[in-house]
């Protein structure tokens, strides 16, 4: 039977979360110190323990955590349930840690019992939906990855479902899944429409487009009826799948023509966005088997633009800082700045219109490099995102940038000069 406490707890969690999106941001803090310490806090608590463990790039995996845990009332809830100890590799330094618990991706949350037992981990770039579903997990008393790992080991797994949850667990948590996920095939039934989770499964654990499994789902697309599965995952999972197996197919053979390939396989699998599968196949092959820079930043404008109302916010803003920082195309930066001004139009932040200045920079464009400053500093006296120090750096990169182009300019001019009077 299920713990009453784990399961009302469980539900209290959710609901609170879900009543309190949008609030103001905050940060929710995680202490350093000795683990034993934590441990035996949360045992004399009776409360969960997470572990963060954030790698080699701690600030970039802060950031990206910070859009998880930005909610009063998450935070709350986190350090009602639990107690929350950041990992430090320098306390650390033969790695015990990392290797009792097996973390090779990052940032990694490990969340654990009183006992020490572990729950559940959730590792990578994930959604504030799967952290809650790790967390819902990590409330309940059997129904978490100790138990269902036990009952594996035992044979005494009641449903295919328990052999979903525990790859997929395994999956998030950054582990090798793939026994897991065969296991949970050879124990589900053959016709997945008839599994609670059979599209999910074949979405997450099929890796070729030519798997028996993945064919019979793209041809049934349309017609398998309702799923809680929301459609831009599908079609984002359908397109990873297909995009990694084309490159593969592109590898075997360099006489195959992507446009010509791409469009065949758009037709047969009834892809509604072959331009979305062609900008994702191009942005893999040019940046690892046919290197290309200006093929590659011109798939990245493509998938972008065709990706307007499914690529979210954050992906897209890396795309753009990536441009910003290594594209020297003035009409891909240019295209670049467009699709900036969509994200500023949505949600102005202090981030895009640094953004806007590099671009603006690269493309000589110093009025609107100065317009994007003025811009920032006023958005910057509510979000703190950058010190006074910061923003005059700024200021002086595109007063210096200014001069360097008038400088080259002139340089340019008198070269011409001189060439006219020598003929």
């Amino acid at each position: 039977m299920k713990s009453s406490k784990y399961v009302f707890l469980s539900f209290v969690f959710l609901f609170l979360v879900k009543l309190s999106w949008g609030q103001d941001d905050v940060k929710i803090k995680f202490s350093e110190g000795t683990l034993k310490d934590y441990q035996s806090m949360a045992a004399q608590e009776n409360k969960g323990l997470i572990i963060e463990f954030l790698g080699e790039k701690p600030k970039e995996n802060i950031s990206q955590s910070n859009k998880i845990f930005n909610d009063v009332k998450i935070a709350a809830a986190l350090s009602e349930q639990f107690i929350l100890y950041r990992y430090n590799s320098k306390s650390d330094k033969r790695g015990t840690i990392k290797k009792q618990y097996d973390i090779t991706k990052f940032p990694t949350y490990l969340f654990l019992d009183g006992q020490g037992q572990e729950r559940y981990r959730i590792a990578g770039k994930f959604s504030k939906d799967a952290f809650l579903q790790a967390v819902a997990y990590a409330l309940s008393e059997d129904n978490n990855m100790y138990v269902w790992k036990q009952m594996i080991k035992e044979g005494s797994v009641p449903n295919s479902d328990i052999y979903f949850n525990y790859a997929k667990g395994l999956m998030l948590g950054g582990q090798d899944y793939e026994t897991a996920a065969a296991d949970y095939f050879k124990n589900s039934n053959v016709d997945f429409t008839k599994e609670n989770h059979g599209m999910e499964a074949i979405l997450l654990f099929t890796e070729d487009m030519n798997n028996p499994r993945f064919l019979i789902l793209a041809e049934n697309i349309h017609s398998i009826g309702n799923s809680d599965l929301d459609e831009v995952f599908i079609h984002k999972r359908m397109n990873e799948i297909i995009s990694n197996s084309l490159v593969d197919a592109l590898v075997s053979n360099d006489e195959i023509s992507i446009e010509d390939t791409v469009i065949k396989t758009a037709e047969k699998f009834m892809i509604e966005d072959p331009a979305m599968l062609s900008a994702i196949v191009k942005i893999k092959y040019y940046s690892t088997v046919k290197k290309n820079q200006d093929e590659y930043y011109r798939a990245v404008i493509d998938y972008l633009f065709t990706g307007m109302f499914t690529v979210e916010d954050n992906e897209v803003f890396d795309y753009l800082k990536d441009i910003a920082k290594n594209c020297n195309n003035q009409d891909i930066n240019m295209m670049a700045i467009n699709r900036l001004l969509d994200l500023i139009a949505e949600n102005n932040k202090t981030e895009y219109q640094k953004i806007m200045i590099d671009l603006s920079i690269k493309n000589h464009d110093f009025i609107e490099a100065n317009h994007a400053l003025e811009v920032l500093k006023k958005l910057n006296k509510i979000s703190k995102t950058y010190s006074p120090n910061e923003l005059d750096s700024l200021s002086v990169m595109i007063i210096e940038a200014q001069n360097n182009f008038k400088s080259d300019v002139k340089k340019e001019e008198s070269k011409k000069a001189n060439s006219k009077r020598t003929r």
